[in-house]
């Protein structure tokens, strides 16, 4: 089907040929076990020689079926074969079960003659339906549940059905997405689809481009976590809505939070990546934000920040040379928010 993600298909073959999805692969890759990792991904394309020799379908189909091709755009080169890739939305796989990665807008599987799931609901900018104007799901409406259509039944037999409480995601209710998020959505298409960005009226190519939102997303995560009063201020004069709950899911990449989170983050960067070069300029000046609030040496600085951030004020203090030795104590509230919510997600894990 058009868009239709190489998971998605593999399930519905396997339904439609009466089967359990985990049997049919099995079948086809006996040594390989394509769920315990994020099959999307298909770093190898080599693994496909089985599933194309049963059914006809060309390698090249395949592959423009997983997320190889679109990770390969954004990096510039062929992605890391293992790690989360950047920009696109990581399962956290832990044996067969998922912690989150797949998304899904529950009007487009109504209007589909055979249901399934797009390659664009695995991107981390996606969190809104541009079809229907609603924010994506990413969990079951009754159960809570992540997306996990690979554990489906040969008795369930359409790829909708929960596959931890067997209800219908179809039925799920929706609500309006943020506009500013949507807004960056289609930015982002726009550039991977005539693959050149632009930036403050400049030509980018889609490397650097991306390089510079990630680092946006990073900045506005800062801001939020940090009472930096100059990074603060530059950010409201660029016209950046801080989202409300500080911190969000502290310590998880961008793809591994979940649509709410990235849809908050991601209409906040909006600003950044739009506004002029006048504007940007007249920010910095007035919001007295350093070298180091604008790129923090903690931070993979992007090469346009860095020489952005070069003619800023400096307040760099030269190391001591005296070693400290660290200190008992209570944690800080950060350090414990980010504990409680990696204990969290292995106990979710661990429920169902």
């Amino acid at each position: 089907m058009p868009d239709e993600i190489i998971s998605s298909w593999l399930v519905n073959t396997a339904l439609i040929q009466g089967c359990d999805p985990m049997t049919l692969t099995l079948a086809v890759w006996p040594k390989w076990r394509i769920w315990t990792n994020d099959g999307d991904r298909i770093f190898n394309e080599d693994r496909l020689d089985p599933i194309c020799a049963l059914s006809g379908i060309k390698k090249v189909t395949l592959m423009s079926a997983s997320l190889f091709p679109i990770a390969k755009q954004i990096y510039g080169k062929r992605p890391p074969e293992k790690g989360v890739w950047t920009w696109f939305l990581a399962p956290g796989a832990r044996n067969t079960k998922r912690h989150s990665g797949i998304q899904y807008c529950p009007f487009c599987l109504k209007s589909d003659a055979k249901p399934y799931f797009r390659i664009q609901w695995r991107f981390a900018w996606h969190t809104g339906c541009k079809v229907h104007g609603h924010a994506l799901l990413d969990r079951c409406h009754d159960c809570n549940a992540p997306v996990e259509y690979h554990r489906l039944l040969a008795e369930d037999k359409v790829i909708t059905v929960c596959g931890t409480c067997k209800v219908d995601l179809r039925a799920a209710s929706v609500r309006s997405c943020l506009p500013e998020a949507l807004k960056f959505q289609l930015m982002a298409d726009d550039v991977l689809i005539n693959d050149v960005g632009l930036f403050q009226g400049s030509a980018m190519n889609v490397t650097p481009w991306f390089e510079l939102a990630n680092y946006f997303v990073s900045l506005i995560r800062v801001a939020q976590r940090c009472e930096n009063e100059p990074l603060s201020e530059f950010l409201r004069l660029i016209g950046v809505q801080l989202p409300e709950s500080i911190p969000m899911r502290p310590g998880n990449h961008l793809e591994i939070l979940n649509t709410h989170d990235r849809e908050g983050l991601l209409a906040a960067i909006f600003p950044l990546m739009s506004a002029s070069k006048i504007l940007f300029e007249e920010a910095l000046q007035k919001s007295n934000i350093t070298r180091q609030g604008l790129a923090g040496h903690r931070m993979v600085s992007p090469t346009w920040i860095r020489t952005t951030a070069a003619s800023l004020p400096s307040t760099l203090r030269e190391k001591s040379t005296r070693s400290t030795a660290r200190l008992d104590g209570p944690r800080s509230r950060y350090q414990v928010k980010r504990m409680m919510a990696r204990l969290q997600r292995k106990l979710d894990m661990a429920q169902r």
